[in-house]
């Protein structure tokens, strides 16, 4: 599992390596194995990979907020009844004063690393939300790009019809219908590589 950490650490969110005590470096590997595993099954679904991405960091912060949230819980719990019975001395009946400072330190610690993960998911929100709509511009743009050079294409057609009757009646010359069939030709390439740019968004 370290080897399989450390391998894959690029390409894992810094926000999944969680030390807290003995069983953070635990739940650092578990989150790094289950992110991977949802990476990969959605570049397999889904072409969309940068939006993709933002998605499955929501996910992942969501999944560490519930994780803070369950250890502030019992760690108030526990620390709250059962630490400050155990540190009681039948004998000289005072409560040892590190006992309030280290439960203080731990609610401090949580607290401050719930307001952290909580800014980091609206940040990881806002991301997605300007990235859809990025490419939902771009969208609209080709499609409006390609709405005008079919409107080109269908005018250049009429042209070349045009031409075509002109240059059998030997009003005009091959070299002038030639230029008119490249100007479509062109056009045509444009639209294709438009086409093309639309579909890899």
């Amino acid at each position: 599992m370290k080897n399989f950490t450390q391998k894959y650490k690029k390409t894992i969110p810094p926000l999944c390596k969680i030390e807290r005590g003995p069983g953070g470096e635990f739940i650092s590997k578990f989150l790094t194995l289950l992110f991977f595993i949802i990476t990969l099954t959605a570049k397999a679904q889904d072409p969309d990979l940068e939006i993709t991405k933002k998605q499955l960091e929501l996910k992942q912060h969501s999944l560490l907020n519930r994780i803070i949230n369950s250890i502030e819980i019992r760690a108030h719990a526990g620390f709250g009844a059962g630490y400050f019975l155990s540190q009681f001395d039948p004998i000289n009946p005072i409560y040892s004063p590190y006992t309030i400072r280290d439960r203080f330190s731990l609610s401090i610690s949580i607290n401050i690393s719930k307001i952290l993960d909580n800014s980091t998911y609206k940040i990881k929100q806002i991301e997605l939300q300007q990235l859809e709509r990025k490419i939902q511009r771009e969208k609209q743009i080709n499609k409006e790009k390609i709405s005008l050079l079919n409107e080109k294409i269908k005018a250049q057609t009429k042209i070349i019809e045009l031409y075509e009757e002109q240059f059998n009646q030997n009003k005009i010359s091959l070299d002038k219908l030639l230029e008119e069939k490249i100007k479509l030709l062109d056009l045509k390439l444009k639209l294709k590589e438009i086409i093309s740019e639309s579909n890899e968004q």
